[in-house]
């Protein structure tokens, strides 16, 4: 599990972020499967995102759900 600390974004990550972080009509958020932990740890902590972790207002996960994605009622959630 540490190795998803130390995850590798795609190359086209880090400049998305970049634009998105200079629209401020834009809210990002982190949607995961993840416990709220596991996601926490691997946006602070993952050298190539990091960086970028004051981009994302939340983090939300979907353990309190009972479900994941790509089940219906995991994107209710988010939707709430």
């Amino acid at each position: 599990m540490e190795s998803y600390d130390s995850l590798s974004t795609f190359s086209d990550v880090a400049p998305t972020l970049k634009k998105l972080s200079s629209n401020p009509d834009i809210e990002c958020v982190v949607f995961s499967n993840g416990t709220q932990r596991m996601v926490s740890n691997s946006v602070n902590n993952s050298r190539e995102l990091s960086p970028y972790a004051s981009v994302f207002s939340n983090l939300i996960v979907v353990d309190s759900v009972g479900s994941f994605k790509p089940a219906p009622e995991v994107y209710r959630y988010l939707a709430l």
